[in-house]
């Protein structure tokens, strides 16, 4: 008897893993996501590895290859190795960052990345290794920048010859380098760091560590003194000035309300001591912290003038006072450190703008203290308004675009064209309902946060002081459930309103759901 093939009924599967990893390149990508994505592929086992190989040959971005590079660690080396290296070696459409991960990856499963034929691709990027780090540092904060994001790729272990190997070039751009990653996030770079400064013997140096003494954050400073007598036994000391904070002046901070997404942008501008102005721009996310950062140096005030103007319009700041926005950039790092979310590198290297303690990671918690709380909580009228909310421009884009939502705008469209004298309230109630127990209730603590920064915000930024309270008793209802979220009248335009939103998006063919027709049919299976 003839003998069939088999029937494959991974398709189901395989087609979800799919839909995963195009969420993984989008670019509110959170840890939550690479976590449940992880999760995914460990069940699925090597069903996963083709179509993440095959992402893999195609993908441009760095920090995407990143990603995808850290879900096949959950695999066995030996699976995959080897067409990592194929990868490496054949791509030739790839940017100087993106091949500086793929060649860290290689690194990190023991390939010698200094060895032919890996070298010359070493070469071209100027990457991290003897032979390259020079050219770095000689590219100055771009080189700084460039080795940062190196540096978080590779491995603990690596970290730490790369930090010594420092110690062994001439110039002030190893000790200047040396001093950023006195600001890292692992302790024990920090620790090889203060050791590593101890070995040059230059004045240089010594400055570095007799800043560290005076204005860090105290974890190593018994080490930075016993490396500073070090220095002074072989006759070299620090400049004096360098234990004294030299004083420069704000002279702008703005932070930006916070978007549907979660994200929201920070500016820092401060005075120099050449007489330019430095400025930071950080933009940080409700649950990640800090997602991105950069930095313009020695800008003169037309040309910072120019720029501010600029990020005001793009990114919807309003100036607030430097305390404030401190508190805000202090809270993200300590989300950050929470979620283990890494720093970008860029904020490693431009975070010389602010001063002592200004970047320590503290919880940020509003005060209200000039609210009765409970009153704005029971005031009806407060509560009945609170629809005219989503009508203000801090508002603005509060609309969930998840794959939950547009279902249920499906159904919304279905339920209008099947009945007759249209949309009933019955449907509609139901609908709803339903929206809030999928999109609102496990979000609610999420959602809670949010509105209490905005609220926050507004007070801040001189808003009317019954907006402040509207916004206020739209946080304290969601929280409080004495009214059904069904009844509640910001709840529900917000659910109508995203709905909306989502039949829009449908007809202009945007669906979060399907994946881009760029990745074609044999994208799925081989």
């Amino acid at each position: 008897m003839a003998k069939f093939a088999r029937i494959d009924n991974s398709l189901p599967q395989r087609s979800d893993l799919v839909r995963l990893f195009h969420t993984l390149e989008r670019e509110d990508f959170t840890l939550e996501d690479m976590e449940k994505i992880a999760r995914t592929v460990q069940n699925a086992g090597r069903q996963a590895l083709p179509p993440l190989l095959r992402r893999l040959r195609k993908v441009t971005n760095g920090p995407v290859i990143a990603r995808y590079l850290y879900l096949l660690d959950i695999f066995d080396d030996e699976s995959w190795l080897n067409e990592l290296v194929r990868i490496t070696l054949m791509r030739t459409d790839l940017d100087i960052a993106a091949k500086t991960v793929l060649l860290a990856g290689l690194e990190r499963s023991g390939i010698d990345i200094e060895e032919l034929p890996f070298s010359r691709l070493l070469a071209e990027v100027g990457g991290s290794s003897p032979t390259g780090l020079a050219a770095l540092l000689a590219r100055g904060e771009a080189g700084f920048i460039s080795f940062m994001e190196d540096f978080d790729c590779f491995s603990s272990e690596y970290q730490l010859v790369l930090v010594r190997l420092l110690a062994t070039k001439n110039g002030p751009g190893a000790e200047a380098l040396l001093e950023i990653l006195l600001g890292y996030s692992d302790r024990e770079v920090v620790k090889e760091a203060i050791i590593s400064l101890g070995r040059i013997r230059r004045e240089s140096a010594a400055s570095v560590l007799l800043r560290y003494v005076h204005h860090g954050d105290g974890s190593f400073r018994s080490l930075a003194e016993r490396s500073l007598r070090r220095l002074s036994f072989l006759a070299v000391f620090p400049d004096p000035a360098a234990g004294r904070e030299s004083e420069v002046f704000f002279h702008r901070a703005a932070v930006s309300s916070i978007g549907g997404s979660g994200f929201r942008s920070l500016w820092f501008s401060r005075w120099n001591s050449g007489g330019g102005l430095d400025v930071l721009l950080l933009q940080t996310h409700e649950t990640c912290g800090i997602t991105d950062a950069a930095g313009y140096g020695n800008l003169t005030l037309k040309a910072h003038d120019e720029l501010f103007r600029e990020a005001v319009v793009e990114e919807c700041l309003a100036e607030v006072s430097s305390d404030y926005a401190h508190a805000i950039m202090s809270d993200a790092l300590y989300l950050n450190t929470e979620k283990g979310f890494p720093i970008p590198p860029e904020f490693y290297v431009w975070r010389r703008i602010l001063q002592t303690g200004e970047s320590v990671p503290v919880p940020f918690v509003p005060d209200f203290s000039a609210f009765n709380l409970e009153q704005i909580l029971t005031s009806t009228v407060l509560f009945e308004t609170g629809d005219t909310l989503l009508d203000e421009d801090c508002f603005a884009g509060w609309f969930p675009a998840t794959g939950r939502v547009f279902d249920l705008a499906d159904e919304l469209a279905s339920l209008q064209e099947n009945e007759t004298h249209g949309l009933t309230e019955q449907n509609l109630a139901i609908l709803l309902k339903q929206f809030m127990q999928d999109v609102i209730t496990p979000e609610k603590n999420r959602i809670a946060r949010r509105l209490f920064l905005i609220a926050d915000f507004l007070q801040r930024t001189g808003c009317d002081r019954e907006l402040v309270e509207r916004t206020l008793s739209a946080a304290l209802n969601l929280l409080n459930e004495q009214v059904p979220y069904l009844k509640n009248p910001f709840l529900r335009r917000f659910a109508l309103d995203s709905l909306s939103f989502a039949r829009d998006a449908l007809a202009e063919g945007y669906d979060p759901r399907q994946i881009d027709q760029a990745w074609g049919d044999e994208e799925q299976w081989d």
